[in-house]
């Protein structure tokens, strides 16, 4: 009877612990959504801390930082934090944003064409299907009208 009682507050104990830290992401979202950077970082850094952090959990916090440095126009640090999730399956949706992200950012935003140009190509050989490639090969396009007049 004890062994049963134990493993109940084990996996009690456990239960609250992930609750906890997605009541903690939360609340670094809310950080991010009302333009409080730091707060928000704060929460999320000390997320990636815990041991009871999922791999899942990891990706969505490491997704949360990316897009608060891309809000703050730090790109570089975005897209290390975008580069952290392609190490997730391919079906995750996480990875293949992160994937878009990073080629989108080298462009639009570092004017690192030939950066660009590779992740736009790895979009495109992992995702042929995906409803992004219209804006992927769109921006092929531009990134190549950039270079040829150069």
């Amino acid at each position: 009877m004890k062994y049963y009682l134990l493993i109940l507050l084990f996996i009690l104990s456990a239960c609250q612990k992930e609750s906890s830290l997605d009541e903690k992401y939360d609340k670094a979202l809310t950080h991010k959504e009302s333009k409080e950077y730091r707060e928000s970082n704060i929460i999320l850094f000390d997320i990636l801390e815990s041991p009871e952090l999922s791999e899942e959990m990891q990706v969505e916090v490491y997704f949360l930082l990316a897009q608060t440095f891309y809000d703050l126009k730090n790109y570089r640090e975005s897209i290390k934090y975008y580069k952290k999730i392609l190490d997730s399956p391919l079906d995750n949706e996480m990875r293949k944003k992160s994937l878009f992200m990073i080629a989108y950012t080298y462009f639009n935003d570092l004017e690192m064409y030939t950066d660009s140009i590779e992740y736009y190509t790895i979009f495109k050989l992992e995702y042929p299907k995906d409803e992004l490639i219209t804006a992927v090969d769109f921006e092929l396009e531009q990134i190549n009208n950039i270079l040829n007049k150069k």
